[in-house]
């Protein structure tokens, strides 16, 4: 009997080792899924890890019902009645739209796979290129929803399913994931000229290092022939402005024409900007044609202007130059895409807006497109860009009336710059009007061919003024200590006689040259 019962305990203790190891394994199994309904002001994390911990990558298959709060662009403060907004609206957060609700999910490095909102991983199958993920769940202060719910986690590839991952050059993979044979069907547009690290990417390649696929390029035309997991690796070149060193919201009338056709400037601001314009700097009356100008634009009573680009593009080189810290004007920020749009901030923006279109800070310029002038200053242009420089880009696009060129002017910031196929050369830029540099690391680019006779983009057949040197905005702020005052004082002089000698060229040939 004693024999028995040994051998009982023993058999019952065998048990209970062997479920003390399976049921962790078998807990990680468990499924992620949110409350049904979720509750508002909520933040909650799930993490998932396959029992194959060598698999490359898991499909996530989410339920039909999965849903949450749709809202508007998480990333940028927008409001309600454009046209009446007063400086006070900027700080009441009453007149923010909601963010609605969000679903994340990220790989066990957190690298962000994707951000949902709505229905949209309703009934879907997410590809994570990764043994484990963690998918967060966060909610605004309204309206709630089913939340999300997920069926099905597997490492199989589906029947008929093409993998595409993408290797990043911070060393993060992405993936899309297709169902169905699709001739057309071309490498992921969105990932091109997307920073990734201090990095942006400008083509694709194979394992093997003998191809480059664009986003224009049919994967399935010349490399697909079945379904299948295929592999892309990333060609980058580097970036001077990073995401966090651009400001989160962008260039609009939303923030720069307030009261009317008024910008926003502090009294201080308006009394700097015409100071620093007069001959001798100080408050002397003695101003340049430009301190007039400058009077005019700190008051913008007559001015219909729709945004502050130039400042934008100022202040963002000057912080990375380490010329302004504009980062520690606001407690708690950490880089200039935490900035939020204070009064203090917008009449900076303001004031280096105005300065620079006032006081024509001295630039390398060029006004007639596929002249041997115009020519010389894009090659600079592209070298200095090549080179690794910040480039101050402002411009007029020409146009057959030439009083429209006074409403088009803008201003950018040239980050990067690489040679392509064809011989030509790609601008990678930061424009303040758009705000997915800093949302999605996604850069604007422009076209310069070969024979640097034009520039094709979204801007083009432009008059161009460009700097790469920003030593010279020291001289913005009269408070500032510059010993070479009187020097520059004497370029600025030589500048704007050169400047209203082309400007007059340009207008006779303009007016009488056919």
């Amino acid at each position: 009997m004693k024999k028995y019962k040994a051998l009982l305990s023993s058999v019952l203790a065998i048990i209970l080792l062997c479920s003390c190891i399976v049921l962790p394994a078998n807990a990680q199994q468990t499924l992620p899924e949110s409350e049904h309904r979720y509750k508002n002001d909520f933040y909650g994390e799930w993490d998932y890890t396959h029992s194959n911990k060598d698999a490359e990558g898991l499909f996530v298959t989410f339920s039909d019902n999965t849903y949450v709060e749709d809202g508007d662009d998480y990333y940028n403060i927008y409001f309600e009645g454009n046209e009446d907004i007063t400086i006070e609206d900027v700080l009441e957060e009453g007149e923010q739209n909601k963010i609605g609700d969000i679903i994340s999910i990220y790989d066990s490095k957190l690298n962000l796979v994707g951000v949902y909102q709505g229905d949209e991983l309703s009934g879907q199958t997410v590809y994570v290129p990764d043994s484990s993920f963690k998918i967060t769940l966060i909610t605004d202060g309204s309206l709630t929803a089913y939340g999300f719910k997920v069926t099905n986690v597997t490492d199989e590839l589906p029947e008929g399913a093409t993998i595409f991952r993408y290797h990043m050059p911070d060393g993060s993979v992405k993936a899309d994931i297709a169902y169905e044979y699709d001739s057309t069907l071309t490498v992921n547009e969105y990932l091109m000229h997307v920073i990734s690290g201090d990095e942006a990417i400008i083509g694709w390649k194979l394992p093997s290092g003998e191809d480059w696929y664009y986003a224009s390029d049919s994967v399935y035309d010349t490399y697909m022939e079945e379904s299948g997991v295929y592999d892309f690796y990333a060609i980058s070149t580097p970036v001077q402005l990073l995401p966090t060193d651009v400001y989160g919201f962008t260039n609009s009338s939303r923030y720069f024409t307030f009261d009317g056709d008024r910008y926003y400037m502090t009294k201080e601001h308006q009394l700097r900007l015409v100071s620093s314009t007069c001959l001798a700097g100080g408050t002397i009356p003695l101003a340049l044609p430009a301190g007039i100008l400058a009077t005019v634009l700190s008051t913008y009573s007559t001015w219909d202007w729709n945004g502050a680009c130039i400042g934008f593009a100022n202040t963002v080189c000057l912080q990375k130059k380490g010329i302004l810290d504009v980062v520690s004007t606001q407690p708690g920020a950490t880089c200039v895409r935490d900035l939020k749009p204070t009064p203090e901030l917008i009449s900076l923006l303001n004031y280096y807006n105005a300065h620079s279109a006032a006081t024509i800070v001295p630039k390398d310029k060029a006004f007639k497109p596929g002249s041997a002038e115009y020519t010389r200053q894009l090659k600079k242009l592209v070298k200095s860009a090549l080179d690794g420089n910040l480039i101050l880009f402002e411009f007029f696009p020409i146009e057959e009336e030439l009083s429209n060129m006074f409403t088009v002017y803008h201003g950018i910031v040239i980050t990067g710059a690489y040679e392509h196929p064809d011989g030509g050369y790609v601008l990678l830029y930061y424009d303040e009007n758009d705000g997915s540099y800093a949302r999605d690391g996604e850069c604007n680019y422009l076209y310069v061919p070969a024979d640097y006779s034009q520039i094709y983009g979204e801007y083009s057949n432009l008059m161009i003024f460009w700097t790469d040197s920003f030593e010279e905005f020291r001289s913005f702020d009269p408070d500032i200590e510059n010993s070479n005052i009187f020097s520059f004082r004497i370029e600025f002089f030589k500048h704007l006689l050169e400047l209203i000698r082309e400007w007059f060229d340009y207008y006779i040939k303009a007016l009488f040259v056919k």
